[in-house]
């Protein structure tokens, strides 16, 4: 189990692993606080499943179902 302060301001590093769509979603967020949480959020993500393929976190590609879910 993982657990991550969303609230912690989002570094560049973290930033820089997000792909194209997830950064033009985080700035769709109405408030800056919440585009930290989904930046912060994604970005953590990427980077442990990175740890885990044994990739880098900026290469990992997502895919959607139909209705938005994560494959």
């Amino acid at each position: 189990m993982w657990s991550v302060d969303l609230d912690a301001p989002v570094s560049a590093d973290r930033r820089g692993v997000l792909s194209a769509d997830e950064r033009e979603r985080a700035a769709r967020f109405a408030t800056e606080e919440l585009r930290n949480r989904y930046a912060t959020g994604r970005a953590v993500l990427r980077q442990l499943l990175a740890e885990y393929v044994g990739g880098m976190a900026e290469g990992l590609v997502f895919r959607y179902g139909p209705k938005g879910k994560p494959e």
